[in-house]
């Protein structure tokens, strides 16, 4: 449990790395809204489920083997969110992140994802359309991160892309 952990706060660095690099690079984004609700200080362990349905099998996280991680941030005008789960015997992850404000429909960042006997997943940077994120509750002190994802996300790096999709239902522990 400690070395899937101590993976998961590896890839978790990763996300927040490439999400500081290539903020600055990607199009415009929707007008802020004008009240930014003020962000968590550090990560959030959160409790709740997750699913995910790639080549049409649904995955299904939850509090009984699962490690839920949950970040949010402010940077100037934009808020980011990022979320980790992992299953407790690493066979199954994923990876999320999108810029957000309190709710609504945002586009994701990034997105990665494993699954067992199918092999890792991976949003690809300027060969796909970004997919989008329905967030309909967020709250960043309390860990409360609830909505809805959809993209296309390509089957290792720079293979066949496929349709993903996913719910989440998270609050802190």
């Amino acid at each position: 449990m400690k070395r899937v952990f101590s993976a998961c706060t590896i890839i978790f660095v990763i996300i927040l790395s490439v999400t500081a690099c290539y903020k600055e690079h990607l199009p415009d984004r929707e007008p802020p809204i004008d009240t930014i609700p003020e962000a968590a200080p550090a990560e959030v362990y959160v409790k709740g489920l997750v699913t995910f349905t790639v080549e049409g099998q649904t995955y299904t996280f939850d509090d009984k083997d699962t490690i839920f991680l949950f970040r949010g941030e402010l940077n100037g005008d934009t808020s980011t969110i990022h979320l980790w789960a992992s299953s407790g015997n690493g066979a199954k992850s994923l990876g999320i992140s999108a810029w957000t404000q309190v709710g609504g429909t945002y586009p994701l960042y990034t997105l990665v994802a494993s699954a067992p006997g199918k092999g890792g997943y991976i949003m690809e940077w300027g060969t796909y359309e970004r997919g989008n994120t329905v967030i309909t509750s967020l709250d960043y002190r309390n860990g409360i991160f609830k909505g809805t994802f959809t993209s296309l996300i390509s089957k290792g790096v720079f293979g066949e892309r496929v349709p993903i999709q996913g719910t989440f239902d998270l609050q802190k522990k």
